[in-house]
Formats: structure tokens, C-alpha cells, sequence
């Protein structure tokens, strides 16, 4: 019975051991690449594109979000320079960058700025397992189509 019980362990611990080695090595590129799924998904106004753990948490200038809700709920369009930060030892990424609103509405409101908006943008991500476990997003409105500084 031991004999059995110590074989069975055995196989569990190896097949975990499998299951845990196919999350890639954490590096800079492989975090950056976090960040590039999510601006691809928040362009395209598809959050089921991203690969979140089952409990993901999005914050968004301090306010716990549905992924549809926010800047999420709006026509994005990525402008200009992107500026990642990536620390491999603990498995989080961040992003600075600017997007664009123009959904072809007029919006009364936030005046004075003019239709369509611009924000300037900072993502932090946790990654855990390869899946993003935890995105904070601090979002600012600024005039539209003010320089970013990288030109």
C-alpha cells in the first residue's frame, strides 16, 4: 500500500511539475508582450481577448472596473510612442502612453476640452501563472492632441 501511495505522489508531483514548467521564463519581453495583448484588446473593445486568471482584478484610476466599463466602454485609438517598464522578479509590467477618444459623438460634458479627448495612460500589471491576475490603470484627460513630449 505505502509502495503504491508513494508512486501515486510520484506521478501527481511530476505531472504538476509539467504543468508548472510550460509558463515561459519571466523576462522583459515576455511581460511586454502582457502589455501589447492589452492594448490590442482595449483597441478592439474585447477584454475575453486577454489572458486573465479567474479572480483578475481591473482598477482604474482607483475604482475597482468590470473590463467593459471605463476607458473599456469607449472607441480607443493608441497614439504615438509606448514607454514600457518591466520587473521580471516580481512579475509585473507597466506601460505609459497616450489614446485617443473619437467615436464621431459630440459629448457635452468635461468641457473645456473639445471633442474628440486624448489621455495619457500608466498600466501596471501583476502576472501570475501567465495569466494577468491584477491590472491598475490610471487614466488623465488631457487636450486633444496635445504634444506628447517624444516628438
Amino acid at each position: 500500500m505505502a509502495l503504491k501511495l508513494s508512486t501515486t505522489a510520484a506521478v501527481l508531483f511530476l505531472t504538476g511539475s509539467a504543468a508548472f514548467s510550460q509558463v515561459p521564463t519571466c523576462d522583459r519581453a515576455w511581460l511586454n508582450g502582457f502589455v501589447d495583448q492589452y492594448l490590442a484588446a482595449l483597441v478592439a473593445k474585447n477584454a475575453k481577448q486577454l489572458p486573465l486568471a479567474p479572480n483578475a482584478r481591473y482598477t482604474e484610476n482607483g475604482v475597482e472596473l468590470a473590463l467593459d466599463d471605463g476607458i473599456w466602454g469607449i472607441e480607443n485609438k493608441l497614439l504615438g510612442h509606448k514607454l514600457y517598464f518591466a520587473d521580471p522578479q516580481r512579475g509585473q509590467v507597466g506601460f505609459f502612453g497616450t489614446i485617443t477618444w473619437n467615436d464621431g459623438t459630440v459629448h457635452p460634458v468635461n468641457t473645456p476640452f473639445d471633442e474628440p479627448f486624448s489621455f495619457t495612460i500608466a498600466e501596471l500589471f501583476k502576472i501570475l501563472g501567465g495569466k494577468m491576475r491584477q491590472i491598475e490603470a490610471l487614466v488623465l484627460n488631457v487636450p486633444y492632441g496635445m504634444p506628447t513630449g517624444w516628438k
